[in-house]
């Protein structure tokens, strides 16, 4: 008798739970199938069906399940983590690290970020200023004499790609070990002309980079880890040689004509990441960028230190490794191709804000997709 009244009990309170939720067992265990090959389910066949998924789990808080149905629907392989008013409200991971091994993304998966982290190197750059062991009207010369057109160029015009310099884009032999490597390889491969007008090229940031080390006595991974990962306790934040220890690089995939994970051909490798000193050497997760960006202003740089790296002079709206537009930030990192990227849109104070990685995605334009959730998930723009 005592069992049959457990089952009844147990039967009323599922039968209550499905009546409350309005996301169903079926939408349920669709949207929470890591690493998935298709689309979401045959539940969400096109947008109209994603804009109502994401509006009844907006409507009941079911973040988290809306952002996996998102990353889904659009063969997202990746993570995720959406920051509304100051609070993180869903953060999310699907897809695989290798598929053939069918090792999975996790939440604390490093990716690589590629440029973003040319926004690491400067707020390295204004920490060493307001030290007093920099400043922005030096003359690469000073930090590195040998340079090609070094006597020409400024640390500033360095960081808002303005110093007249051109690089191939081409990956090194064999992996790099040393900083002297890579400062060699770096003269190697780029070129200077006069016109200071803006030139997007990864060799801006390698020399600062370079140049920062110089001015400290120190190594620069050392100068990120004691300057930046250390007091925001970036636990899952690395370089190429740490990685190793802990994690495996990602692979990089497309989708092609509808199917995913197929490995593509890109410049994406060791020896390139090793080869782009402070200009797209970071391998993060989508919680510590969401912690880092959150904390840019604050934690890391006065309001008037912000400005200064991030505002006086900016060219192109691009300054520092950010580009600007009304109040919002968007910082992008790629390597050519479908797979390998990451994108951090949101506004000034980090407060409203998503952070995207990804080893793949339906979606050449990962910034519209970014676009796309802060409107999803109404994160505000002020």
């Amino acid at each position: 008798m005592l069992k049959l009244i457990r089952r009844i009990v147990l039967f009323t309170l599922l039968i209550m739970m499905l009546i409350i939720d309005p996301l169903s067992a079926n939408e349920k265990v669709a949207i929470q199938a890591k690493g998935t090959d298709a689309p979401t389910s045959t539940l969400i066949n096109n947008e109209a069906d994603l804009t109502d998924y994401l509006k009844k789990a907006n409507q009941n808080q079911k973040y988290t399940d809306g952002l996996l149905a998102f990353m889904h629907y659009h063969q997202i392989s990746g993570e995720c983590v959406i920051r509304r008013n100051g609070q993180v409200i869903a953060v999310a991971s699907t897809g695989y690290v290798d598929k053939n091994s069918e090792k999975q993304i996790t939440n604390n998966q490093p990716m690589a970020i590629a440029s973003i982290s040319k926004t690491f190197c400067g707020v390295v750059i204004e920490r060493l200023v307001e030290q007093g062991k920099m400043s922005y009207d030096d003359l690469l010369s000073k930090y590195l004499s040998d340079v090609e057109g070094a006597d020409e160029v400024t640390i500033r015009q360095l960081l808002t790609h303005t110093s007249g310099f051109q690089n191939k884009e081409i990956e090194p032999e064999q992996r790099l070990k040393t900083q002297a490597a890579v400062e060699d390889f770096t003269k190697s491969i780029t070129t200077h002309h006069a016109e200071n007008d803006f030139n997007y090229a990864n060799s801006n940031f390698v020399y600062l980079a370079l140049a920062a080390s110089k001015a400290s006595d120190k190594n620069y991974q050392t100068l990120v880890q004691t300057l930046i990962l250390k007091p925001l306790q970036l636990k899952h934040t690395f370089f190429l040689d740490d990685l190793s220890k802990y994690f495996v690089l990602p692979i990089s995939y497309a989708v092609v004509d509808g199917v995913p994970f197929q490995q593509e051909e890109t410049n994406y490798s060791e020896k390139l990441l090793s080869s782009l000193l402070g200009a797209g050497d970071l391998l993060s997760t989508a919680s510590d960028l969401d912690t880092y960006f959150d904390d840019l202003v604050s934690k890391l740089l006065s309001n008037t230190e912000y400005q200064r790296l991030f505002h006086q002079q900016a060219v192109n709206d691009y300054q520092s490794g950010i580009w600007f537009s009304s109040d919002l930030r968007t910082c992008l990192g790629n390597f050519n191709g479908q797979g390998i990227r990451a994108v951090v849109v949101g506004t000034e104070d980090g407060k409203n804000q998503v952070t995207l990685i990804t080893n793949q995605s339906d979606s050449g334009d990962l910034t519209k997709l970014a676009t796309e959730l802060r409107q999803d998930f109404q994160l505000s723009s002020d």
